[in-house]
């Protein structure tokens, strides 16, 4: 989850407990709508890839930001009898932001012969995250949906309504911030 339970509950001034249930459904859906929105995973996870070496000195790691790469090695056995060859440490330099790992060699080319462990994504959740994911859990619990209409004010003989479009829509302040986040491909 990106936000926890109290933090919402904080948030919407909630004392007692009897909509926990409902909170953390709402914060599950807007955890899972952000994942989907960004085409990331946002919450920090460990990593054990195997890579194509492609003989270039690049080698892009899929997730990022990179918190740690634990281990660079090469195959130098078979594909079905694998034997991993660290990498010596000041052979490569990684861009944690890009997950570019640069090296000061080509990587050998090879089937799935280079073998990343590595840590990546967010560990603490940025605060502008934290506060999209309240923004969009509260619009979940708020009974998302509810009211889409996107006329802001409407004459009917003489009268004149107005409409509130903020209920029932996630706020654009959140896509801002979503957007800093999202994969583009």
């Amino acid at each position: 989850m990106l936000i926890k339970l109290q933090q919402i509950k904080d948030y919407l001034k909630i004392t007692d407990t009897t909509s926990d249930g409902l909170l953390s459904s709402a914060i599950d859906q807007a955890s899972s709508f952000i994942v989907d929105y960004t085409g990331r995973n946002i919450e920090s996870d460990d990593y054990t890839l195997r890579i194509d070496g492609n003989g270039q000195n690049e080698l892009l790691l899929p997730h990022f930001p990179v918190t740690t790469l634990t281990s660079l090695s090469y195959n130098s056995g078979t594909l079905g009898t694998p034997i991993w060859t660290p990498y010596s440490t000041d052979e490569y330099m990684v861009d944690e932001n890009t997950g570019v790992v640069s090296l000061t060699f080509g990587l050998t080319r090879g089937i799935k012969n280079i073998r990343a462990i590595f840590t990546a994504w967010y560990d603490p959740i940025p605060a502008d995250l934290q506060r999209a994911t309240l923004q969009i859990a509260t619009y979940y619990f708020s009974g998302a949906g509810k009211t889409t209409s996107q006329v802001k004010r409407e004459r009917v003989d003489g009268a004149e309504i107005e409409y509130d479009t903020s209920i029932g829509r996630i706020e654009q302040d959140s896509y801002a911030i979503l957007n800093k986040y999202k994969k583009y491909v």
